[in-house]
This record gives structure tokens, C-alpha cells and sequence, in this order.
């Protein structure tokens, strides 16, 4: 039996900056089913109503609304129509933080626990009661560290996120009538709330290099794989989430105290000459011998070639030919001419 329809919105309390802003949707509580919660999607309130909702994405700005169309929307296709539903705004990475305390209040009494009071009086900004008024909802102006958004019961986002609004003012408590520059306080209580972030516990090594502590069950070879599939991680563990991975090279090394960046051995170029490359095939192949394809392009890259590279001096040396690639169980193999070997086994084709 669906729940009764709490009052979620009042109109007069949004604040108008919030009002202002195009990043409005609707939404309506789904029913919890077995371990899954009850939840609040986003519905896009720009579109015509055709007898089922559309989803907003909190990353797509073409599924947002203005704050008219969303109430409209709201009014005319869920207002009392159900659960309970209510309006939300998508949070864009603009300065706004929108905060999130759940089970913190008590609906009957509307006593509110004392560590959220604390972060309440601590902000000092705009504050309100979430839509099934157990939670709390605080809206200010700040920039958050790269990190975590998500502790016990806080949440925390400044982007790709929609938050609803009640415009259930709480007065009292020291909160704020507007949404208030508090990138200071922010800073300090995140630091508090999440912990500083891998870049909090850096200090130089013995070595000069860059220590992270405190990362869980570091393997030196599971990095290795996940830095050569994922670049961005290694940015990601040196705080730098929102630069591009850089191509200069950076080492990295599992110590006793920690993650220890600094500068990798310089290998040559990627881009090493064909001519060199062949060098290399001739110096690492005796003719006539069968050598695994696999083998010599990953030993030819850790010497610094290309595997682009390898394969064009591959073909000038002619080892494209049926005699010199073939097939086998295991995979392709190469050999260099100048010494055919009998029948070789497997179908040869050129890789």
C-alpha cells in the first residue's frame, strides 16, 4: 500500500538563487522491494507528459528544466498522484555543495542529532528538512577536495548530482536564510569528516620522492597492471583529478612506508626508428630459429620500441613471408630469413 504523500515543497522558502538556476527536475519515490531501498529517481520536467516519466541525468543539461517548468510539471503529473514526490536540482560544479544527513531527525519531535546540529551551526547557510523529514538537507558555496562524498550518514557533492529541495526552511539552529561562501569551513570539515586524501599524507622519501600512505593492500604488480590500463589512477592517487594523464613518465614503487612516486627511468621514445627497430629484431634473432611473436613485442617494448615500429621493420626484413610467420597452438611465431627450416606446422598466414 503506497505510503501517504508528505508535503514536500514550499515555494515561498527556496531561495531565489536556487530558483534561478536551469538545473530543475521533478521526482517520485519508488517503493523499497526486498534489500532494495525506496528511492527517489529524477524526472525530466521539460518534456510532454505521454503517459509515462522520462529520467533526468544529473550530467546532462538537456534533461534539466527551469524551476517554473519542474514545478509545473510536478503540480499537473505527480502532485498527490502516489508516493511522495517533490522537486530537485542538479548540482553542476558551479560553487554550489549540496550536503545530505539521513536519520537525523526526529519527524514527531523534530529534534535534530547532535552531530548534525553541530555541522548545522558550524555552515551557518541555507538548511532544510528532507522530503520524509528524517533527513536534512544544507546548501553553500565552496569547492570540495577530490575524495570521498559518502561517510556513514553524510553525503556530500558538488557535481553530477541531484539533491531535492522541500523549501522546508529550518529555522533556528544557527542556520542561514541564503546560500553562503563557506569554502573555508568546507575545507576544514571535509578534511575532518573524510581524511585529507592520498595527497594529505605525502612527504618526501628518502629519496626525494613523493610517499602516499595509508592506501589499503598495496601489491606492487597489481598497480603496474592498473597504471598500464588506467593512466588516469596514477593522477588520481596524486590529486591532480581533474588534469589530463601527462605523458612524461612517472615512477612508482611499494615501500614500507608507502606508495613512493618519482621520476621512471628514461627508456627511448616510443617512436625509435624503423632502422633501429630492425637492428634490434637482428640482434635479438638467430635466422632460421622460431621465436614467439608475443615474447618479441613485449621485449621490444620494454627496450623502448613501439609495437608499430616493430611490426614495420617486421616487414622490411621480410618476415611476412608463409616461411617465416606461422600458427601454432600456442600463438604466432617469427623467425628471420636466411635458413629455411622443413615443413613448418599450422596454417601460415601473415599477422
Amino acid at each position: 500500500m503506497p505510503k501517504a504523500v508528505i508535503p514536500s515543497v514550499n515555494l515561498d522558502a527556496i531561495p531565489q538563487e536556487l530558483r534561478d538556476l536551469p538545473r530543475w527536475a521533478c521526482w517520485k519515490e519508488t517503493p523499497s522491494t526486498g534489500d532494495k531501498k525506496a528511492g527517489k529517481p529524477p524526472i525530466q520536467a521539460n518534456v510532454k507528459f505521454t503517459g509515462r516519466h522520462v529520467y533526468a541525468k544529473a550530467n546532462d543539461p538537456k534533461s534539466w528544466a527551469s524551476f517554473d517548468m519542474a514545478l509545473r510539471y510536478w503540480r499537473d503529473q505527480l502532485r498527490g498522484k502516489g508516493l511522495a514526490s517533490g522537486l530537485s536540482i542538479a548540482l553542476n560544479g558551479d560553487g554550489i555543495v549540496g550536503m545530505d544527513m539521513d536519520r537525523c531527525r526526529n519527524v514527531k519531535t523534530k529534534a535534530i542529532d547532535g552531530w548534525a546540529l553541530e555541522i548545522i551551526k558550524r555552515f551557518r547557510t541555507y538548511t532544510g528538512v528532507s522530503p520524509s523529514g528524517t533527513g536534512i538537507r544544507i546548501f553553500l558555496r565552496g569547492k570540495l577536495p577530490a575524495g570521498g562524498r559518502h561517510k556513514g550518514q553524510i553525503e556530500v557533492y558538488g557535481a553530477g548530482k541531484f539533491l531535492s529541495v522541500t523549501g522546508r526552511k529550518l529555522t533556528g539552529h544557527g542556520a542561514g536564510d541564503g546560500i553562503e561562501e563557506r569554502s573555508a569551513e568546507l575545507l576544514t570539515w571535509y578534511r575532518e569528516v573524510f581524511g585529507a586524501g592520498p595527497t594529505s599524507t605525502k612527504e618526501k622519501g628518502d629519496t626525494g620522492n613523493l610517499v602516499i600512505h595509508d592506501l589499503p593492500d598495496l601489491d606492487q604488480g597489481r598497480l603496474d597492471r592498473l597504471f598500464r590500463m588506467k593512466p588516469q589512477a596514477r593522477d588520481l592517487l596524486q590529486g591532480h583529478h581533474d588534469k589530463p594523464s601527462q605523458p612524461k613518465p612517472v615512477g612508482f614503487r611499494v615501500t614500507g612506508k608507502g606508495l613512493e612516486f618519482g621520476e621512471a627511468p628514461q627508456r627511448p621514445k616510443k617512436e625509435t626508428q624503423k632502422g633501429n627497430a630492425e637492428e634490434w629484431l637482428k640482434e635479438n634473432m638467430e635466422p632460421g630459429k622460431w621465436y614467439p611473436a608475443a615474447d618479441l613485442l613485449a621485449n621490444a617494448e620494454d627496450d623502448g620500441f613501439s609495437e608499430t615500429a616493430l611490426r614495420r621493420a617486421r616487414s622490411d626484413l621480410g618476415i611476412v613471408k608463409p616461411q617465416h610467420v606461422r600458427r601454432t597452438p600456442t600463438g604466432w611465431e617469427w623467425r628471420l630469413p636466411g635458413q629455411c627450416l622443413g615443413k613448418t606446422p599450422g596454417k601460415t598466414v601473415p599477422t
